[in-house]
């Protein structure tokens, strides 16, 4: 299919089929995957066009490991164009892109984000809270702070097919087409409203084999931090909102 369509390039996306590997082999099939990506990348030299070829990766170097997955022997041996580091279904704003980062690859590392912050149930349904734009913001500005070369999004589009809520009423709506202007680079991003929020548990769609754990919930006294991607903070109003543990919807 190579030759069949006019397309720029490939995205393998590692993130949404995990696991690749029988339970306890990912790290012993590091080699192998490397190698899959080198028989990709040797397919796509042999057109007679340039083509991109980007990854899209979980959220911790130790557990792409654990995954079989090794996205540092990529950049170094050159079998990727691009990487994109996220979590599934989940738009986190700590991801420590910097861990994945190889500077003398040339290799760009992008923060993926997807569109939803958590939510509640409602009975078995579960009622996705969806970013706004507000949201994107924070999030895309506390990347490019991580180390963010670019911004990578994913499932924008979705709520476009929502269908009806636990009431009935229809949940469809566009997404903030405004914010992929804004989210291109840190400077774009300046005096925008933005929104940070303290990463969440969201039971659903956390891994914890492959993923960074959130900050919350905790059960014990303990320091949050927020990371602001703000490059100039004078003349900026900052607000606080905390909410308490007992207001969190009850997930089972």
């Amino acid at each position: 299919f190579l030759d069949d369509y006019p397309f720029h390039g490939l995205e393998l996306d590692f993130l949404r089929g995990v696991p690749f590997f029988p339970k306890g082999t990912g790290e012993q099939n590091c080699a192998v995957m490397t190698a899959f990506l080198g028989e990709v990348r040797a397919m796509m030299r042999r057109l007679n066009r340039r083509l991109i070829l980007t990854a899209r990766v979980p959220s911790s170097l130790a557990g792409c490991r654990k995954a079989g997955l090794d996205p540092i022997a990529w950049q170094r041996g050159k079998l990727i164009d691009l990487l994109a580091v996220g979590q599934f279904l989940h738009l986190f704003y700590r991801l420590p892109v910097r861990d994945f980062k190889v500077p003398e690859s040339g290799v760009p590392v992008y923060a993926s984000l997807d569109y939803i912050v958590g939510g509640v149930w409602k009975g078995d349904m579960f009622l996705a809270r969806e970013a706004n734009a507000e949201m994107y913001r924070g999030a895309a500005a506390a990347a490019y702070a991580a180390g963010a070369d670019g911004i990578h999004l994913f499932n924008m589009f979705a709520p476009r097919g929502n269908g009806p809520d636990a009431g009935g009423r229809d949940t469809s709506h566009m997404e903030p087409f405004e914010v992929l202007s804004e989210i291109r680079e840190d400077s774009t991003l300046e005096r925008r409203p933005k929104l940070y929020l303290v990463d969440t548990t969201v039971p659903r769609f956390d891994d914890p084999a492959i993923d960074v754990a959130p900050q919350l919930p905790h059960d014990t006294d303990t320091v949050l931090s927020l990371l602001l991607g703000e490059r100039q903070r004078k003349g900026k109003k900052f607000v606080l909102r905390v909410k308490r543990a007992a207001d969190r919807p009850h997930t089972p």
